[in-house]
């Protein structure tokens, strides 16, 4: 099983309320979905993330993608069917406006 690049378990299983271990099979799988979902959604690897982060003057990976990790993790273990009898919203304009500043336009080769 690939290891987390953005966010550790203990951070994961902290935003989910999970002071158990069975689940951590599960919660890894949803944690590596999420990293791939926000590396794919900026177009971006997690070493990517992180350079651009150092060139705008900060240090690490950028919270922003760190956070949606860890929200979209959370969602994935709550609800953990594809549809609800609860009332539908939409998750992603909180993970929308955290990514959207480190979303990679285009490449240099693409110019």
């Amino acid at each position: 099983m690939a290891e987390l690049q953005m966010v550790t378990l203990e951070e994961l299983k902290a935003q989910m309320r999970v002071d158990f271990d069975d689940d951590d099979a599960l919660i890894t799988l949803y944690g590596q979905a999420s990293e791939e979902a926000v590396r794919t959604y900026c177009r971006r690897s997690t070493a990517e993330l992180t350079e651009e982060n150092e060139r705008r003057g900060g240090e690490g990976l950028p919270y922003g993608p760190r956070l949606c990790v860890l929200l979209l993790s959370a969602h994935l273990y709550r609800m953990r069917e594809p549809v609800s009898s609860l009332q539908h919203v939409c998750v992603p304009y909180t993970y929308d406006y955290l990514l959207k500043p480190w979303v990679k336009l285009c490449s240099a080769e693409e110019v």
